[in-house]
């Protein structure tokens, strides 16, 4: 199974889960896809984002209260579980996820 698909994640934040969909679509060694939080906001992956086997990285703007930061994401795939962390203004997140 590869990292294509759709994963329920969430990232655990200093002031709470950040809760989402991540979607997920190979080309070779290059990703596309995007980030859609609870509320509806969408954030697409900035240029650059990448897979190699089970593992990818992107980064995005994600919406916060009065704001958005880039967050760079680092995972892995392992079966139906998306593994990794979230690097952000705030520090190193975890991030667990599952395909929906």
């Amino acid at each position: 199974m590869g990292v294509d698909g759709s994963y329920y994640a969430d990232i655990k934040t200093p002031i709470g889960v950040k809760s989402g969909t991540l979607t997920l679509i190979t080309n070779g060694e290059k990703l596309d896809g995007n980030m859609t939080d609870t509320d509806g906001h969408v954030a697409n992956f900035h240029e650059g984002a990448w897979v190699k086997g089970n593992e990818f990285s992107c980064e995005f703007k994600m919406k916060v209260p009065f704001s958005s930061v880039l967050v760079v994401l680092n995972c892995r795939i392992e079966g139906d579980k998306c593994l990794g962390t979230a690097k952000t203004p705030f520090g190193l997140l975890d991030v667990d996820g599952t395909r929906v």
